[in-house]
């Protein structure tokens, strides 16, 4: 091999190497699910990972509470788990009994009762609206192969329960 093709092969040896590092490592995107839920009417989607489980309503012992959201509480894996509206929570004007429960993660264990679940559906991504020009923020959408919805906050709104009743703020909670 002459000294001409050497030095030919070498550099195009050195720009492959470099080549291999210059592109980020293609990783497969993982898949994110969210449910569908219907609360005062409204679907709303609610991304898999914020919620620790989703059931079927059980028997909601009503009690008093100084709070109209509070709808009693039920037995859940061997403790009493209180049960809030989750319509009232979001200052909705109910139109059904709820019928599902959702557990958002973190402790103390609490469910969100709406009025019915909708299914399962693959989240192409997120939409986050742009501030309106008085400055509040509108609500972000999650678009799925179903379509366009709006994307319930069920972290937040279980830290905001949480803190009102003056529990510690949990590794589960966002």
């Amino acid at each position: 091999m002459s000294e001409t093709s050497q030095a030919a092969f070498i550099s195009q040896m050195r720009d492959a190497f470099d080549g291999a590092f210059s592109h980020p490592e293609q990783i497969p995107r993982q898949k994110e699910f969210a449910i569908w839920i219907r609360v005062a009417g409204e679907t709303f989607a609610v991304p898999m990972a914020d919620i620790a489980g989703l059931l079927k309503s059980r028997k909601i012992v009503p009690f008093p509470a100084r709070s109209s959201d509070v709808l009693g509480v039920i037995s859940l894996r061997g403790s009493l788990a209180p049960v809030f509206d989750l319509a009232a929570l979001l200052r909705m004007k109910s139109t059904a009994a709820p019928s599902w429960l959702i557990l958002p993660c973190g402790e103390p264990l609490i469910a969100l009762a709406f009025e019915a679940f909708e299914g399962r559906h693959e989240m192409n991504g997120t939409v986050a609206p742009q501030d309106t020009t008085g400055g509040e923020r509108r609500q972000q959408l999650v678009q799925t192969a179903g379509g366009v919805r709006p994307l319930l906050d069920v972290p937040g709104l279980a830290a905001a329960i949480r803190k009102r009743a003056g529990a510690p703020k949990t590794g589960g909670e966002k």
